[in-house]
């Protein structure tokens, strides 16, 4: 059960990473993500990439571009259902 609080100022977070070739099957990387909301899991997500990564950088590079298009999913989601007017601080995302 996701529970959460009111308070008046939201502070969103993100979690990313991934690993070079993960799978010894396919040698393809996993992705994941998670976010959270005022210290609540909101959204997340790991999956393997569609591309072969030659080095750590390569995945790293994927991963990040999938999430910032979740962040931006995501902001657009909160501000889109009025739970908040806007995000006055940046959407913070840890490697």
């Amino acid at each position: 059960m996701l529970v959460y609080r009111r308070v008046d100022n939201l502070e969103f977070v993100g979690y990313t990473n991934s690993n070079l070739n993960g799978c010894p099957n396919d040698r393809r990387s996993t992705s994941g993500y998670i976010f959270m909301m005022d210290e609540g899991v909101i959204s997340w997500n790991s999956k393997k990439q569609f591309l072969v990564a030659s080095f750590t950088m390569q995945a790293e590079f994927i991963t990040c571009f999938s999430t910032v298009t979740h962040v931006v999913w995501l902001r657009n989601l909160v501000i889109g259902i009025y739970i908040m007017d806007h995000i006055v601080r940046p959407l913070k995302i840890f490697w």
